[in-house]
């Protein structure tokens, strides 16, 4: 029994033991099971602090197992610490002091700043620098040997310019003794021409004096021959009056009408005359109207003819009559019929020539020109009649314009412009007055604007 007892403690306290040493184990367990997951946590920060400085990808490369190399050679240092100091002495070897903290952007942006591109390297940019400095050293060269050449020609041109200006100088000094000479020639020169023109003024004062008395001359023989032709007008006008019964007379004055009024529409303001195509009436042509042709007679005191009671315009032409329209009419003096027509420029059995000369004004601008008179021309062919130039023995009207005028005779030593000018117009006018005596002296009818504007119906404005 004692025995038993004594087996049953010692199994207790065994039991007891192992359950000690069990929980003991599993404490021990939990405790190391805690401390190996700090670890393993502690581990993981590490190795993702790490991972923050190198991949484990970039472990293998053999660039940063080189740096690692080089780092262990340099004291032991770290890769982090030798890429560092490598970085920062090749900063400052590159921008200089105090730029060992410089980043790769900011090396980047001076280089950038000194000429070089963004995608330059420093070195490149020193090759271009230097290869600049060696293409300006070899120009600076060429340019020193180009300024030694300059220099050796301007010498040479200078040397040259001093031996021309040695030259200069003795010609001048020879020009100044042949001007001396030449003025001394001069002089005498000048002595001799005043001489000759003391001398050809006196001549001149004598042909002066000498052609003044042959003027004087020639002007009394014309004052004497212009007597004579006077009084060889006067016989010839008698021997033309004598003989007036055998020359062609022009037309009376009775004979300017032309045709009667055969009837007359008021209302429509339109005349029915009894000329026609077989007449050479033409569209356009104007009549002046007069009650009889007794009317068409020119005033004994002004010599104007007077004004018709209307002016009619052709419009309609018809083989014996016609068809007229009334243009202009005199309040209180209507047209009726049996009054006549009257254009001095038409004559249905004869053509009228006439000679057209002088100033005219046609269009009412109160200046005379030669060149209106083309239009007064124009208008006479149109209605049938001719023109000439020259006095004949069937011209039937003069008309003239008004006279030009001459002006001062230009004084001696004018231009010569201003002379032949002076004299075209003394001919101009010597024709005037020739045409208008020798019209007087044959009695041929001599009109002007107004008395044939007139007798054709165009009165004047």
């Amino acid at each position: 029994m004692a025995a038993r007892t004594g087996a049953s403690v010692g199994v207790a306290v065994t039991i007891t033991i192992l359950g000690v040493l069990s929980l003991g184990l599993f404490v021990l367990s939990m405790v190391f099971y805690g401390n190996a997951s700090k670890a393993e946590q502690e581990k993981s920060q590490v190795e993702a602090e790490a991972e923050d400085f190198i991949k484990a990808s970039e472990r293998e490369r053999e660039s940063v197992r080189r740096a690692l190399g080089q780092a262990q050679d340099d004291g032991g240092k770290s890769v982090v610490d030798y890429l560092l100091k490598q970085m920062g002495e090749s900063m400052t070897l590159a921008a200089g002091p105090d730029s060992s903290d410089l980043t790769a952007s900011g090396l980047r942006d001076q280089i950038s700043s000194l000429g070089g591109g963004e995608s330059d390297s420093l070195s490149g940019m020193i090759r271009d620098r230097d290869a600049t400095i060696a293409d300006l050293e070899t120009r600076l060269t060429e340019a020193e040997a180009d300024r030694q050449d300059a220099l050796s020609r301007a010498a040479d041109e200078s040397a040259r310019v001093a031996v021309i200006e040695n030259e200069f100088a003795d010609a001048g000094d020879a020009m100044g003794d042949e001007v001396g000479t030449m003025r001394s020639d001069l002089q005498g020169v000048w002595q001799r021409v005043t001489d000759l023109e003391t001398d050809m003024n006196d001549r001149v004062g004598r042909i002066q004096d000498d052609a003044d008395a042959e003027q004087q001359r020639n002007r009394s023989t014309i004052a004497e021959q212009r007597q004579e032709i006077l009084v060889l007008k006067e016989q010839v006008s008698r021997l033309r009056g004598e003989g007036q019964s055998d020359r062609v007379k022009p037309l009376s004055e009775e004979a300017l009408a032309d045709a009667n009024v055969s009837r007359v529409d008021p209302v429509a303001r339109e005349v029915v005359l009894s000329i026609g195509r077989g007449q050479k009436v033409i569209l356009g042509m104007t009549f002046a109207i007069y009650a009889n042709a007794t009317d068409i007679r020119p005033d004994p005191v002004t010599g104007e003819y007077p004004l018709g009671k209307a002016v009619v315009e052709v419009t309609r032409v018809n083989d014996g009559f016609s068809t007229a329209r009334i243009i202009e009419e005199s309040r209180g003096n209507p047209i009726v019929r049996g009054d006549v027509a009257a254009n001095a420029v038409y004559d249905p059995n004869k053509t009228y020539k006439f000679l057209v000369y002088g100033n005219f004004d046609i269009d009412g601008d109160g200046i005379d020109t030669p060149l209106e008179g083309e239009d007064l021309k124009a208008l006479v062919q149109r209605w049938g009649g001719d023109l000439t130039t020259v006095m004949s023995g069937d011209l039937d009207y003069v008309v003239l314009g008004e006279k030009p005028v001459l002006g001062p005779e230009p004084p001696t030593g004018s231009p010569v412009e201003v002379v032949e000018e002076f004299l075209r117009r003394k001919r101009i006018i010597e024709k005037y007055d020739g045409l208008f005596e020798s019209a007087t002296t044959v009695s041929i009818p001599i009109l002007n604007q107004n008395r044939l504007r007139t007798l054709i119906g165009d009165f004047p404005g």
